[in-house]
């Protein structure tokens, strides 16, 4: 009874993480926040006290290599960045909570945990998931067909299940597909084989529908490496009725079909230029890691890189830089990207030695499809800026992983547990102090929803003051004192003109702020300011129309109010027929 429990429990936390916890919502929604905080709090120190206090020796693996050289790359790059990365702080949390994870599955796995276990909880997650996608998949072809019959073009939303993202979706499913497939070999009863094969058919179909190309070509090397591994075990599964050429015949059809799947994809499904996007946001990170080669911006920075270098709006901004590679040398510089391929050795090398004394290698050969899967999706996509992914890739590796174990000794708890109970407590001091605090930002905009903007202007004041580096915190602070200004307190204007400038300090970058605060200026009686703001608003957003139009209009207010109508009539001739330069000169004039 107590071994089903911790299963169950397995299963359930593992859920939780990858559909609630570790999603969109699970970041800005505060109480799924302090369940999460409760929930590592109560794991973290459960864990912790009974190695402790049953002085459990420590056994050396790949695991503590890979996790010392991520953690020195992170601190580094922390460090040497000062303010820039203190404003990233959540960014690098994230990543601490992903290897302790790592850590502590690994850990479990040395200790006598299946790694079965783990695979069932990540399978058990993608049924939750799959079940989610019901609704939107019937609104997805109900829309289709009555678009289609009456002649209108009609591109259904791409399904993303409870992860709010239809390419991290995609990562989820390329992770249990192999995971599914080998328990079609592995099940002894047909009804078995068939429900499995329902699974990994349902997932196939699903993942067609998210449009996530990256994906679809993550599945087809994860696919390769399933069908390279089943042959390399043909004699243990069952499989010599089929001739060795026979199946590397099969298994290049096989690959040969999803590529053909994701190029129809390409062509058919979702044609967009976003090709051209993408290698401009290659060309930013590439550039950002040639201005700083050694340790890069910091970690969860790259942001700031396209705030800097595109036109954002109307360009979405993103956090990423859309490839793995590229965005650990943009953040981290060369030592992330050291530490990236220490891991890849590392991990080659652990599975090369579990491969020679497995005693379940189907399940092995599944595990390797799906790190494979979820590696390669990486060359395209950093869907792992999620923390639902991160994790998943961390619980992954550490269940696949745990079992290798290093020549070297067995280490006494005393030295060897310090580091790990230290990196635990400080993830856990700063993720209640961040959790805590963003309740109060939440309160504030629960306060401004019910039209309270002076309370609520308070409110995230205090938050800001709790995290000095956020710049949304501000912002929206300065938001909420712009509101009472314009609506009959101009005593508010300094307050919210001096929130908006503490933001811009932080992220001098955001095209929407400096409008913003061109239009305080304005309202403020300081046009000379409001002309500066203006001009740089639409720097950072040179293709924004909106930001545009209003830089013309403080612009035309300046003329108006300095020269008259009749000049101002003038200007707005000017800009009109797209000579701003011109219209610039004759309000300095």
């Amino acid at each position: 009874m107590q071994i089903r429990a911790v299963r169950l429990g397995l299963m359930a936390l593992c859920a939780y993480v990858v559909l609630f916890g570790g999603t969109i919502e699970g970041i800005i929604n505060a109480d799924l926040r302090l369940v999460s905080m409760i929930l590592l709090t109560v794991l973290f120190v459960v864990w912790l006290a009974q190695r402790i206090i049953w002085r459990i020796p420590w056994q050396n693996s790949p695991i503590d290599p890979m996790v010392a050289a991520w953690v020195l790359a992170i601190g580094i790059s922390w460090a040497a960045n000062g303010l820039l990365s203190l404003r990233s702080m959540t960014g690098a949390w994230a990543e601490g909570l992903a290897l302790l994870t790592l850590l502590i599955i690994a850990d479990l796995v040395r200790r006598g945990v299946p790694q079965r276990w783990f695979y069932d909880a990540t399978l058990g997650a993608g049924v939750l998931a799959l079940l989610n996608t019901i609704q939107p998949l019937g609104y997805w072809f109900g829309g289709w067909f009555a678009y289609h019959d009456l002649g209108f073009p009609f591109m259904p939303d791409r399904p993303s299940s409870l992860l709010g993202n239809a390419n991290t979706f995609g990562t989820l499913l390329i992770v249990v597909i192999p995971l599914a497939a080998v328990r079609i070999q592995q099940a002894q009863k047909l009804i078995t084989r068939l429900l499995w094969s329902m699974y990994c058919a349902a997932c196939i179909v699903v993942l067609f529908f998210t449009q996530s190309r990256g994906a679809w070509i993550g599945m087809g090397a994860g696919v390769s490496v399933i069908v390279f591994l089943t042959i390399r075990n043909t004699d243990s599964i069952r499989l010599a009725r089929f001739t060795r050429p026979q199946l590397v015949i099969g298994g290049l059809i096989g690959v040969l079909l999803l590529f053909g799947v994701g190029a129809i994809g390409l062509r058919l499904v979702r044609p967009t230029d976003e090709g051209n996007e993408r290698a401009a946001i290659y060309s930013i990170a590439f550039h950002a890691f040639l201005e700083h080669p050694l340790y890069g911006y910091g970690p969860d920075s790259f942001g700031l890189q396209l705030l800097e270098h595109q036109s954002i709006p109307p360009e979405p901004p993103h956090s990423h830089a859309h490839d793995v590679p590229l965005h650990i040398a943009a953040e981290l510089g060369t030592l992330g990207l050291l530490a990236a391929a220490l891991t890849v050795y590392l991990s080659l090398r652990a599975l090369r030695q579990q491969w020679s004394g497995s005693a379940d290698r189907i399940a092995l050969i599944g595990a390797c499809g799906a790190l494979t899967a979820y590696a390669v999706h990486g060359i395209f996509d950093v869907t792992a800026s999620q923390p639902a992914i991160l994790l998943l890739g961390a619980w992954l590796l550490g269940a696949t992983l745990g079992r290798t174990t290093s020549n070297a000794r067995q280490q006494s708890v005393n030295w060897r547990i310090l580091p790990i109970a230290l990196l635990s407590a400080a993830l856990l001091i700063s993720g209640w102090a961040s959790t805590l605090n963003y309740r109060i930002y939440t309160d504030g905009l629960a306060f401004a929803e019910q039209g309270h903007f002076a309370e609520a202007a308070a409110q995230i004041e205090h938050s800001a003051e709790g995290d000095p580096y956020s710049p949304v915190n501000l912002a929206a602070a300065g938001h909420m004192r712009g509101a009472l200004a314009i609506n009959g307190q101009p005593d508010q204007f300094p307050l919210a003109i001096r929130d908006y400038e503490k933001s811009l300090s932080i992220e001098p970058q955001n095209a929407w702020n400096w409008i913003n605060l061109a239009a305080l200026y304005k309202q403020n009686g300081r046009l000379d300011d409001a002309i500066c703001a203006s001009e740089k608003a639409v720097r950072y957003a040179s293709l924004d129309t909106i930001i545009a139009v209003n830089r013309d209009l403080i612009l035309g207010s300046a003329v108006k109010q300095n020269n008259g109508t009749s000049e101002y009539d003038a200007l707005m001739l000017l800009v009109a027929a797209g000579q701003v330069d011109a219209a610039r000169a004759q309000v300095q004039r």
